[in-house]
């Protein structure tokens, strides 16, 4: 990344650098640019979650997720109040975690309509948002098309501001 920074910070030209990685990737070259004077924003994807924990270094950083849980939807607020009950001092839930308690509900949702027939809750899930109602979850409404991909993904953009993310557009 050496290069690529000292010309970014000889050019000045650049007004905004994507970070595409890893958050321990995304830690160096925040370092790295930093040391080179570049204060640009950078934005990276749910692989940098986070980023926040790097305090005065991730200052800035915008990072961009199909979840955050700061949402402000009365089923997220519901599942943050119990994540923070059960794992209480622990970082609050990310993607994988609302995905795995709407994944559950899901099926347990399914199952409790059509039986344990595996077919059933297959055909049960694939028609969801179609010939059956959306689902309502921690992540929104989630339905799926004829192709199996969810019908109105979302995608929320934070940033970095004294140690926390908040929702990028507010404020600003």
């Amino acid at each position: 990344m050496g290069p690529y920074l000292d010309r970014i910070a000889r050019s000045g030209r650049a007004e905004f650098i994507v970070l595409a990685g890893y958050l321990d990737e995304a830690e160096y070259i925040l370092a790295e640019a930093r040391s080179r004077g570049i204060t640009i924003p950078f934005m990276g994807g749910d692989g940098i979650e986070r980023i926040e924990r790097q305090g005065a270094l991730a200052e800035g950083t915008y990072v961009t997720a199909a979840y955050m849980s700061l949402i402000d939807t009365p089923r997220n607020n519901q599942f943050v109040e119990s994540w923070s009950l059960a794992y209480p001092g622990q970082a609050p839930p990310n993607l994988s975690a609302a995905g795995a308690y709407d994944a559950v509900y899901l099926v347990s949702q399914a199952i409790a309509e059509v039986g344990t027939d595996r077919t059933a809750i297959r055909d049960a899930i694939a028609a969801v948002g179609t010939s059956r109602p959306a689902f309502q979850g921690v992540l929104g409404t989630i339905g799926f098309d004829a192709n199996g991909d969810v019908t109105a993904p979302v995608v929320y953009v934070g940033v970095v501001r004294n140690g926390a993310v908040e929702l990028a557009g507010e404020d600003e």
